[in-house]
């Protein structure tokens, strides 16, 4: 059975988020732990709910803007695309546009609501 060739890939992965929690126990708000985990849920994994949920996370960290921009970016395509959730991906790109302005993220929040409102 093919699936059995994936088991040590997965375990490994999970593993991995494993040991990434247990560093933010010590070291709470690490953006690139929350955002490793993220990537093992939706790259590896393909959990796109749980990686929307630690983008989520990401969010709630003291950030730049443009870093905070860039990983919102990221939870709206989660959003739009995997999941479905096309309100939910508005109002948080309306909301980097708003928020992070003067950085590259809000120009590309801003140039995505602009081709949306011009359909």
């Amino acid at each position: 059975d093919h699936r059995d060739l994936h088991y040590p890939l997965r375990r490994q992965r999970q593993m991995c988020i494993r040991d990434s929690r247990n560093y933010l126990e010590k070291y709470p708000g690490d953006f690139h732990a929350h955002q490793r985990i993220a990537e093992i849920y939706e790259n590896d994994l393909a959990s796109y709910r749980a990686a929307a949920m630690e983008y989520e996370s990401i969010l709630t960290i003291e950030l730049s803007a443009k870093r905070w921009g860039w990983a919102a970016i990221h939870l709206c395509n989660l959003y739009s695309g995997k999941l479905g959730e096309t309100e939910k991906a508005l109002n948080l790109l309306r909301r980097v546009a708003d928020e992070c302005a003067d950085t590259t993220p809000g120009q590309k929040a801003r140039e995505r609501l602009a081709k949306i409102d011009s359909m």
